[in-house]
């Protein structure tokens, strides 16, 4: 897993990235020793999970079995550090719609949770 520190407003941060959570074919016990393993460098614990999805694409089920299974290992109390950020933006704007357009036309069952 790729990690970058920072040094933000006077404090370190971890920030691990991986893509590789999104391929359905890794299983939950991999998954699970993955993110083990980068929690030991977060000391005080996670402040935050960002989850990028892109309205550009369909969400797939990789998404939704990568969120399925960050709340199997944290329970629902994951939910409470979750950031979901949509990309593309600006491609709904050039259809004269908004974030909250695109949602009501078919927000993913498992994101109205967050």
């Amino acid at each position: 897993m790729p990690i970058a520190k920072l040094n933000l407003f006077k404090s370190e941060c971890n920030i691990v990235r991986d893509t590789g959570l999104l391929e359905s074919s890794v299983s939950g016990d991999y998954l699970s020793k993955e993110i083990m393993n980068c929690l030991t460098m977060a000391e005080e614990g996670i402040h935050a999970v960002l989850f990028v999805l892109s309205i550009t694409n369909r969400i797939s089920q990789r998404e939704e079995f990568t969120f399925n299974t960050l709340q199997q290992i944290f329970d629902d109390k994951i939910l409470d550090y979750f950031i979901v950020v949509f990309t593309g933006g600006d491609e709904l704007e050039a259809d004269n719609q908004n974030l909250d357009d695109y949602l009501r036309e078919g927000c993913p069952e498992f994101l109205t949770v967050c």
